[in-house]
């Protein structure tokens, strides 16, 4: 990601820094409070104020996660725990986020990544 704002919750922070430091990114984590406990509507309202790039990172709860790749894709995802969902948004500003709908390019889930249940 270009971008990333994370809920303040501990959980979700911890995710997007141990994401970031795995990844390599430059990306700057920006925090959010109103994240938590926040609906998909409300999230899309408040992300809709990231910078201008090309790719935004979302970090964040459920059920909110689940409920938001349907309403920006209209299909389920099983949103699961550090689960990352890939959904393709043409746009012209993340202004224009509120309303918007896109394509689910990808669900990544950690079970996908592990051999075994002790490499988890």
């Amino acid at each position: 990601p270009d971008w990333v704002i994370s809920s303040t919750a501990t959980r979700a922070r911890t995710t997007a820094a141990l994401a970031k430091s795995a990844g390599g990114w430059e990306a700057q984590v920006d925090l959010e409070p109103g994240f938590y406990g926040s609906g998909p509507h409300d999230v899309l309202e408040l992300a809709s104020g990231a910078p201008a790039v090309d790719r935004l990172m979302l970090v964040g709860h459920q059920p909110t996660w689940g409920m938001l790749a349907r309403l920006l894709t209209g299909e389920p995802v099983d949103v699961k725990t550090a689960t990352v969902t890939v959904v393709g948004l043409d746009l012209a500003s993340w202004a224009a986020l509120p309303g918007a709908s896109g394509e689910l390019l990808g669900v990544h889930q950690p079970r996908d990544h592990f051999d075994g249940p002790h490499d988890r």
